[in-house]
């Protein structure tokens, strides 16, 4: 209708023998076309998607924390925590105690002992290639969701920060504002990872339809839910499995390609 508007104008022009367009009518083609430009703006966001990624047993083999307390042998203590406390919150507070000392260079050395998933890079290539957003939310510490970000050329990594003092951690951690129940939360959880894809869909104006979710564990289970698509990637929990809307049984993202344009 705006063109067919444009077009008149137009032709009503090169009827005149002055042959001009009046300012007002210049003007009603300059709104339509900016309402027009506006409207295909809208268009394009909504058919962009948001890929989320869990990082531990998703987008790695296995555990980073796991295998850090191989490394400084403090696995009996990791195990007797998990076992014992049942709080997120506190759970993470009291596992960060397990790695005062240790400095970021300890941490990152110990990074390579979980390699990325074979083609996970490539997938991550293709997705962003077709205009789409990829990022991961992690329940692991900062420092290391970001060295796997740089490594995919993700667009955004979250994670939990842990406190230095002259290099050394001091056994203290951050969790994110992000990640904590808010007014606009969709569940009751005090901790929960769809807070932080909320907040993230929202800055890149993407609508939760838009989004697919890849996680592993029952940490997952409520992004996986709320967000349009959720994937069960490799994982053993049946409840998670259930309520996901794909299950990924192969160490791959590539069935994640028809997702998107990349196909």
């Amino acid at each position: 209708m705006s063109g067919e508007v444009a077009k008149a104008i137009v032709r009503k022009a090169s009827m005149r023998q002055t042959n001009y367009v009046s300012l007002e009518e210049l003007g009603t083609v300059n709104m339509i076309t900016g309402q027009m430009e506006n409207v295909l703006k809208e268009e394009l966001q909504s058919l962009r998607k948001m890929f989320v990624f869990d990082m531990d047993n998703t987008l790695l083999r296995g555990r980073f924390i796991d295998t850090l307390a191989m490394k400084y042998q403090f696995q009996a203590e990791l195990e007797k925590l998990r076992e014992m406390e049942q709080e997120p919150a506190v759970r993470t507070k009291r596992i960060a105690k397990l790695v005062k000392g240790l400095s970021r260079g300890d941490i990152l050395q110990v990074a390579p002992g979980n390699p990325l998933v074979d083609d996970a890079a490539d997938v991550v290539a293709l997705v962003r290639g077709q205009g789409n957003i990829v990022g991961i939310i992690s329940d692991s510490y900062q420092v290391v969701v970001e060295m796997v970000k740089n490594k995919l050329g993700a667009d955004f990594a979250i994670g939990n920060r842990l406190e230095y003092f002259e290099g050394k951690a001091t056994g203290e951690v951050i969790i994110p504002s992000l990640f904590y129940n808010n007014l606009e939360s969709k569940c009751g959880h005090s901790i929960c990872k769809t807070n932080a894809l909320m907040h993230i869909a929202h800055r890149y104006q993407i609508s939760l339809n838009n989004c697919i979710t890849v996680g592993d564990s029952e940490n997952d289970l409520c992004m996986i839910e709320k967000a349009g698509m959720g994937v069960a990637f490799c994982t053993d929990n049946d409840l998670l499995k259930e309520k996901a809307d794909m299950f990924i049984s192969d160490y791959s993202f590539k069935a994640l390609l028809p997702l998107t344009d990349a196909s």
